[in-house]
């Protein structure tokens, strides 16, 4: 066979198909540009929010318990002194 003339393949008369895209891409808008994120973007805005999320969960947790310690330990404190200074003339 040679090269060009008629390749049936090719003089079928039907549009050439469309060129394969990835998988999961976006076709470009005219403006050049895609019409939604790419899933990339998606994922790691994703993932940044459950990190922030999670890190806000456990600095509130962090804060509460270090001011329930030292809400405690305050008062502990204060008993100690109440106790010292009404007792002594007691003792």
């Amino acid at each position: 066979m040679s090269q060009g003339a008629s390749d049936s393949r090719f003089t079928s008369g039907s549009p050439a198909p469309d060129p394969p895209t990835a998988r999961g891409a976006d076709p470009i808008s005219p403006g050049g540009h895609s019409q939604q994120p790419p899933r990339i973007v998606l994922r790691f805005g994703f993932y940044t929010g459950i990190a922030l999320a999670l890190a806000a969960i456990l600095i509130i947790l962090l804060v509460r318990h270090f001011t329930i310690d030292q809400a405690e330990r305050a008062a502990v404190d204060r008993a100690r002194y109440v106790s010292q200074v009404a007792l002594t003339s007691e003792l």
